[in-house]
């Protein structure tokens, strides 16, 4: 009777949802990586899009922020 609502409410997490938590921390580097090199290509593109004034991502290297972005995450973000 008391496992039911700690089950329910988020104090004790089930097998199942255990399993799918670790599936995603298993892949989240290798999708944090895709995420980065999908936002670099992202703001390239709009970068040279001709209805674009301006793009403001610390991955390109004429934004303010590309030597703290090199230096600390490096080149990701």
């Amino acid at each position: 009777m008391r496992t039911v609502p700690l089950r329910n409410l988020g104090a004790c997490i089930s097998p199942d949802n255990s399993w799918m938590f670790l599936q995603g921390i298993e892949t989240l580097p290798l999708r944090m990586e895709r995420h980065c090199e999908n936002a670099l290509k992202v703001a390239e593109f709009l970068k040279n899009h001709p209805n674009v004034e301006w793009v403001r991502y610390p991955g390109l290297p004429d934004d303010p922020e590309f030597e703290k972005n090199q230096k600390y995450l490096g080149g990701k973000g």
